[in-house]
Formats: C-alpha cells, sequence, structure tokens
C-alpha cells in the first residue's frame, strides 16, 4: 500500500513545498520552488503535482519512486493563491488579482482569462461536471462562470458590509458532490451554503405563487 501523501508549503521556507507522508507522520521530500508556494494541488491522477509560486510561475512536478521531478514551468505572469484542477483534468484554473487565468493541463498553454472580481481571488472549484467555475474574493463576492461559454452566470454578495473588528472577504469555496450545493466560508468565520432549485421546488413555487 502507497503512503497517502499531500503537498504543502514549508512553514520554515517559504521557497519549498513539502511532499508529506500522512500514514507515518513524516516528509517524504520537498520540492524545491524559484520563489515562495502559494498554492499546491494533486492532479486527478495522484502522480502529478503543481505549485504556484510568489514569481507568477505554475509548475508540474512528476512524483516518482523515490524523486521528485519537474516537467514543466511556465509563466501565468500574476500571483496565485488560489488553484483548482478541473475533474477531467484538462483545465488548471489560477485566481490572481481580479483575474482568473485558465491553463491546459496538457500544454501549459493559457487558454482563456476570466474577469470580475474588484479584488484578490482567495478560492476556486470546478463543479463535479466541469461545467461551472465558481471563485470566491477578497471583494466579499462569489462568482459562477460558465465554461462553455466563457461568462460570468451571477454574482452571489456573500459579505461586503465593513463592522468593527471583522474582516471583509471569502476565504474559501467547494461544491458539494451532487454539484447542487455551495459552500463558502469568510474570512471573519462565517460559514455558508446555496442549494440550486429543482424542478420540483421550481414546480412547487410556481403552484404556491412564491418566486
Amino acid at each position: 500500500m502507497e503512503p497517502l501523501c499531500f503537498a504543502r508549503s514549508d512553514p520554515g521556507r517559504g521557497d519549498a513545498a513539502e511532499l508529506y507522508d500522512i500514514q507515518h507522520g513524516s516528509v517524504v521530500s520537498k520540492l524545491a520552488c524559484s520563489s515562495f508556494v502559494t498554492a499546491a494541488q494533486f492532479a486527478p491522477d495522484g502522480r502529478t503535482i503543481l505549485t504556484a509560486d510568489g514569481g507568477g510561475n505554475l509548475t508540474w512536478w512528476r512524483v516518482g519512486a523515490r524523486e521528485l521531478g519537474v516537467q514543466r514551468t511556465i509563466q501565468i505572469g500574476h500571483f496565485s493563491r488560489a488553484m483548482a484542477i478541473s475533474p477531467d483534468a484538462n483545465t488548471v484554473a489560477l485566481g490572481g488579482m481580479s483575474r482568473i487565468s485558465l491553463v491546459d493541463f496538457r500544454s501549459g498553454v493559457i487558454r482563456q482569462r476570466l474577469f470580475g472580481h474588484s479584488h484578490e481571488i482567495n478560492g476556486l472549484a470546478f463543479s463535479p461536471d466541469g461545467s461551472t467555475l465558481a471563485s470566491c474574493s477578497m471583494d466579499g463576492t462569489i462568482k459562477l462562470w460558465n465554461l462553455r461559454t466563457m461568462q460570468e452566470v451571477c454574482t452571489i454578495t456573500f459579505d461586503v458590509k465593513p463592522a468593527l473588528g471583522k474582516e471583509i472577504g471569502v476565504q474559501a469555496i467547494a461544491f458539494a458532490p451532487d454539484g447542487n450545493s455551495l459552500w463558502a466560508c469568510s474570512r471573519s468565520g462565517a460559514l455558508k451554503y446555496w442549494r440550486a432549485a429543482t424542478l420540483e421546488d421550481i414546480a412547487a413555487a410556481e403552484q404556491a405563487a412564491k418566486p
């Protein structure tokens, strides 16, 4: 049985990420990056790790039996704290300051950039079917993007009203496995979720003359 591992930023060194064996509680290896690591994630194949760093680089790492090897590095052109890989492993989404870059997983080509948020993007999540991308930002909003048309579908206002001792901004976001619910948490500690209306919900609302 192979060790269960994950990549994480090394708090002691900003220019490295650790490959950590969860079963044995030990570091398997370190990935030496050109700048401090801002995001790291396994690809669906479980043998490839992607890292984003403070220099705007996106790097593919191949996990071998005894070593890690760099496969490719590309320049995204912006700092990326948020990263998500589509379920079919065709697209990598990276969030920057008010923009999202969609990168082809296999070629490393930037296919599209999405604009709409007014501040740094903290979290990204693909829907289970890969047709929708959700993004959350320090501007206090969540946006849903149709990846077939590359258009913004809607904006959800999470938390945009300042208050004493309260931090504005949405920190993280995720779809439920059924793809019908969306969860997000704010920097102030609030957790919320939204559920898309089913056809039965819509029919019941119409019958009751409710919106």
